[in-house]
């Protein structure tokens, strides 16, 4: 396994662990608790962290069209980084449809 796939790993583990406890925190406090702010910061920071790293190994650009939950949970290193079409099509983002976001997911043309 090379050294940009385990990174790949880490990050999106890192970045669904902080995205996991907010939302169980979520569950069992009320909103707006100075705590949530911690749980946001550092959710943000694993999701920011993890989308710069992806720009470096990226075969498509993921900053446009694909929902940041796609990215955090479904999004494999494989797909990350080919040219070719993905083995998945992303659900849409708000203001897409199915059919934007296959042609999003399909072959890289440049």
């Amino acid at each position: 396994m090379d050294a940009a796939r385990i990174r790949f790993d880490a990050l999106q583990v890192r970045w669904q662990i902080a995205a996991e406890d907010l939302r169980a925190f979520r569950a069992k406090t009320a909103r707006n608790a100075p705590f949530e702010v911690t749980l946001m910061t550092r959710e943000n920071r694993a999701g920011e962290a993890f989308c710069a790293f992806l720009r470096t190994i990226q075969g498509r650009d993921f900053g446009y069209g694909f929902p940041l939950s796609f990215l955090r949970d479904s999004l494999s290193y494989d797909d990350a980084v080919t040219t070719g079409p993905m083995s998945v099509i992303s659900f849409p983002s708000y203001g897409f449809t199915a059919d934007q976001m296959a042609e999003l997911s399909g072959k890289v043309t440049r």
